[in-house]
């Protein structure tokens, strides 16, 4: 017989935030003023091909090449730099706050 193995507590927390943010997506309409629908490609196509094609195509070939010519342990520490560059592009280009 297996033994149980023991919970990581950094996973759940992982998953108690997902499963909050999620909640909190699904009554946005209640707590904001903004009126956006997703479904509506007239005004969301822009987003919808930035997300298909910048960050499936040209993403995912840049680090296969990338992986190909350095070594992982060289390139997995800039991977964590993609929230920074995130926030640095959405207040430079977007005007976010």
């Amino acid at each position: 017989m297996q033994q149980p193995t023991q919970r990581i507590a950094s996973i759940d927390i992982a998953r108690g935030t997902v499963m909050v943010l999620m909640a909190l997506d699904h009554v946005r309409d209640w707590v904001s003023n903004i009126r956006v629908r997703p479904e509506d490609l007239t005004r969301s196509w822009a987003a919808l091909f930035f997300t298909t094609v910048m960050s499936s195509l040209i993403a995912h070939t840049a680090w296969y090449y990338l992986v190909g010519r350095y070594p992982v342990t060289s390139l997995s520490p800039i991977t964590l730099l993609s929230p920074l560059f995130g926030i640095f592009f959405g207040v430079t280009l977007l005007d976010e706050v």
